[in-house]
């Protein structure tokens, strides 16, 4: 994908909403993913305090592990093993 792509037409050119995300599931994102209802929870001026807090958390977490992949250099060779173990590395739970 081109980096000149934003986020929510990368998730979805990529199919990852239906390979990733089970249903009945939804993933928290910053406004750069508007317009995908239905599986993104963005951030809402309606949203109660321990939601907004919530969110804040799991985006901030989130920016905390690409910050480490950069700190680490994780993603400057390319990964020559099998798709199976590229999930054991990158997925997170």
């Amino acid at each position: 994908m081109q980096a000149s792509r934003n986020d929510v037409t990368v998730f979805r050119r990529a199919g990852l909403q239906a390979t990733m995300i089970p249903d009945g599931h939804r993933i928290i994102c910053d406004n750069g993913y508007a317009g995908e209802r239905l599986v993104i929870s963005t951030p809402k001026t309606h949203d109660a305090n321990v939601l907004r807090k919530f969110k804040i958390q799991a985006r901030a977490r989130h920016e905390s592990f690409n910050g480490r992949l950069k700190t680490f250099k994780c993603l400057e060779e390319r990964f020559c093993h099998s798709l199976k173990y590229h999930q054991r590395i990158f997925e997170a739970t």
